[in-house]
């Protein structure tokens, strides 16, 4: 691919696709949110010659973007892990919005699943369907609503014991 057809054409997809791109940081990153979307919007640049076509460039996109937040999370956890001994010296509580409190409560609860269920949760809130879903993930749309059932269940027992 040329490289203005290659400019043109990521410039198309980011464009279709950058609310959904900046969410998807949002809630993998929080306040790094901005690292994030750098990280995904380079692994859509390095990736998109290799885009056949073969599913929809939407399901593409968001299947990158996962696949980039499931990694740089990876990382970060790693991070924080390491310097977890530090941070609880320094750590200072500092009152939040109830925004924050929301998405900090959302991040928790993301937290206890497995990396599928985290995936699975997110692209539903993103309003695909069940269909679109299976496609991303290479599964059956019969596993991607026992999982979403499932999930359901978790969070309404899950808000009982934490919200």
């Amino acid at each position: 691919m040329e490289q203005s057809d290659q400019e043109k054409r990521f410039s198309t997809v980011v464009g279709e696709n950058r609310q959904r791109f900046g969410k998807i940081a949002r809630t993998y990153a929080g306040d790094a949110a901005e690292d994030l979307l750098q990280e995904i919007l380079l692994q859509v640049w390095r990736s998109l010659p290799s885009f056949k076509g073969g599913s929809a460039c939407s399901t593409w996109c968001f299947r990158v973007a996962i696949n980039t937040a499931l990694t740089y999370q990876r990382k970060q956890f790693k991070k924080a892990n390491e310097a977890s001994s530090e941070l609880l010296d320094t750590n200072a509580s500092v009152e939040t919005t109830s925004e924050q409190q929301t998405r900090s409560l959302f991040v928790r609860f993301l937290n206890t699943l497995s990396e599928i269920d985290q995936s699975v949760l997110l692209m539903h809130m993103e309003r695909l369907n069940p269909s679109q879903i299976s496609e991303v993930l290479g599964t059956s749309e019969a596993a991607v609503s026992t999982r979403l059932s499932r999930l359901r269940s978790k969070l309404a027992s899950w808000e009982d014991d934490n919200g």
